[in-house]
């Protein structure tokens, strides 16, 4: 492993890496002002993500790596991240946290818990945390939400802009296969971590991945794609559902009250607005209630 200081050149990127995260967070790299943080595993998405964003952010970018400490090797995974965010030349810190494997939903989600608290906590102001999720990991959730009887939330998917710890959190690469990482990754050059959980058949993510997902793209080419929704229909079908059962469940409510309930698209891309507004639009929301309350927190777990 090199420890030589580098900046994050141009890379020959057949992939459309750098289009995609263009195109998610326009707004953002225009932006002067913004910063950006990138969950950093160690693994080959999120290193593609952290070389292509310091790249097109060059001086706004630093990466957080999150010691979960349920690995042997997490201290060494902790050092690599150190020593790749050196050779791009991006500040690096490394976070540790306490993962209780018996709490809520099992040992992925309750991980999963603990890093968004701690990279929440860890954001700075006006910093937004960048993830690397992918089209792969969009069709994994999809099916895993599909195969335990979520509704429309579920069949979302991830969004590709969310909220942490009341900061805001972007997925740029949602719609990118992770053959087209994979090609960056190696036309970049640089060394990334695998994961040997991730081969752990006994997890249900890790089951679709290796199982049900190929035998899917064999019968069917491109089903990762067609799997992966596309999120404005499955959140406005989502929202129209949620808000016939708030109809139901808080009778006071009248449906002149409901004048925002579709997605709106924001710098370019769809998110979730406030619902209830007496005024007719979506720019002054109120509270009725708890409902608008109820209505934000109605969000798809990400992996």
């Amino acid at each position: 492993m090199t420890s030589d200081r580098r900046s994050c050149g141009a890379v020959q990127d057949t992939g459309g890496v750098a289009d995609a995260i263009r195109e998610a967070i326009g707004p953002q790299l225009d932006e002067p002002g913004s910063r950006f943080c990138v969950a950093l595993s160690g693994g080959l998405d999120s290193s593609v993500l952290l070389h292509a964003l310091a790249a097109l952010a060059p001086g706004r970018v630093r990466a957080v790596y999150v010691n979960h400490q349920l690995q042997p090797d997490a201290a060494l995974w902790a050092e690599h991240c150190a020593q790749l965010c050196l050779q791009f030349g991006v500040p690096f810190a490394g976070l540790t946290v306490k993962v209780d494997p018996g709490h809520g939903h099992g040992p992925e989600a309750a991980a999963r818990q603990a890093r968004y608290l701690a990279l929440g906590a860890e954001l700075r102001p006006g910093e937004v945390l960048v993830t690397a999720h992918h089209e792969g990991d969009q069709a994994e959730t999809v099916l895993l939400n599909l195969c335990r009887g979520s509704g429309p939330a579920g069949l979302a998917g991830i969004p590709a802009r969310g909220a942490v710890s009341g900061a805001v959190i972007l997925r740029p690469l949602l719609r990118l296969p992770k053959a087209a990482l994979l090609a960056y990754g190696r036309r970049a050059g640089f060394s990334w971590l695998e994961d040997p959980s991730n081969m752990d058949q006994r997890m249900d993510r890790n089951f679709l991945r290796h199982h049900v997902i190929p035998a899917l793209g064999t019968r069917w080419p491109g089903a990762g794609a067609a799997i992966a929704p596309d999120f404005e229909l499955q959140y406005k079908a989502e929202l129209a559902y949620e808000i016939n059962q708030l109809k139901v469940e808080r009778n006071a409510i009248q449906p002149e009250h409901f004048a925002g309930w579709v997605a709106a698209k924001k710098d370019g891309q769809w998110v979730r607005q406030d619902i209830l507004n007496p005024t007719g639009s979506i720019d002054n929301p109120v509270d009725a209630d708890g409902v608008t309350a109820k209505i934000r927190g109605i969000l798809p777990q990400a992996p």
